[in-house]
């Protein structure tokens, strides 16, 4: 008799509808945005300030916390672009009023029940998601991104189809031109380097310091950019390095072997197009109508048929459209 009252006891709890905890409700004009487990998360438009205000509240205890108030312009019907929620971990992607803003919109992990742990990423998304523990991936452009509290954002991989991408205990996913690829973001070893919020899994990149730097998570070793008035990282793999950099009336390119802090020009005549470097540091850009290549053949042009950026599968290189295909020879 007792374990079939036992039985019958586990049976009441576990069928009681999840609702009947559920202290949150809902306030005049409020609209759902999501919901988990442990949060929901509301949003309200007030049309006659022009402001949005976007709540969590735990279904727990009924109590609120206000996560970010957006304004907009009177005629947009939101400033949020979306919302993903994960146990309390929010990430959302918000819109700015200012036309001149760049980016036009970025990336934001918050909490929906706890304040301090909000983390602007500072970067567009196209797409998102975002785990219990408040780590995040994304994708902007060609790029797959990821942040994890005490590792920074990261740059995991680019320059090929990305799909197929998840995110759960810190462990990510995702298929790179159909094979399957995992990182355990938590598993990441700590840098040698002083800074390291921004970069990728090899190296991290002060965008702070002038000139720009570059430093070698395994080993610290740092190395300073040329001097220049800008500077943007164009491609990465391993612990090479492409960037295109302008300074005054000139312009062009370097590539950085971050584990020798051996610098070499690619070009002084102008910044290419776009650029890709693979894991033996052998590069391929684009200026023009044409397609340069820098391996152990030497130096080399072709014609550059097709449209959009470059992509490569290893020492593969292709176009997003069009049938231009060049191996490099490491």
């Amino acid at each position: 008799m007792r374990r079939l009252l036992l039985a019958l006891t586990l049976l009441a709890v576990t069928t009681t509808p999840a609702s009947a905890a559920d202290r949150c409700q809902r306030h005049a004009g409020e609209q759902l945005l999501a919901r988990s487990a442990q949060a929901t998360v509301l949003a309200n438009t007030v049309r006659s300030t022009a402001r949005q205000t976007v709540t969590g509240c735990s279904r727990r205890t009924g109590r609120r916390r206000t996560i970010v108030v957006l304004d907009r312009y009177a005629d947009q019907p939101t400033a949020l672009v979306g919302l993903r929620l994960a146990g309390t971990r929010v990430a959302y992607v918000m819109r700015f009023t200012d036309p001149y803003a760049f980016p036009p919109q970025i990336l934001v992990v918050d909490d929906a029940l706890h304040g301090g742990r909000r983390h602007d990423m500072g970067m567009e998304a196209t797409w998102w998601t975002v785990d219990p523990a408040g780590g995040v991936a994304w994708t902007a452009g060609n790029g797959l991104m990821a942040w994890r509290p005490g590792l920074g954002r990261r740059k995991i991989d680019g320059r090929a189809r990305l799909d197929q991408i998840t995110l759960r205990d810190g462990i990510l996913r995702w298929r790179r031109n159909g094979a399957p690829r995992l990182v355990d973001l938590s598993a990441v070893r700590p840098s040698a380097c002083f800074w390291s919020d921004y970069g990728t899994l090899d190296i991290d990149f002060d965008r702070q310091a002038w000139p720009h730097t570059a430093c070698l998570r395994a080993t610290g070793r740092t190395t300073y950019l040329p001097q220049a008035e800008w500077a943007q990282v164009l491609d990465v793999e391993g612990q090479h390095v492409v960037f295109g950099w302008i300074q005054k009336v000139h312009q062009g390119a370097y590539l950085l072997n971050a584990s020798t802090g051996w610098i070499t020009t690619l070009t002084e005549q102008y910044e290419p197009n776009d650029a890709v470097v693979d894991a033996h540091g052998s590069v391929a850009w684009l200026h023009g109508e044409e397609l340069w290549v820098r391996d152990a053949l030497g130096t080399r042009s072709m014609p550059a048929s097709g449209v959009g950026g470059l992509l490569r599968d290893d020492a593969l290189v292709t176009r997003e459209a069009g049938d231009l295909a060049v191996t490099l020879n490491p």
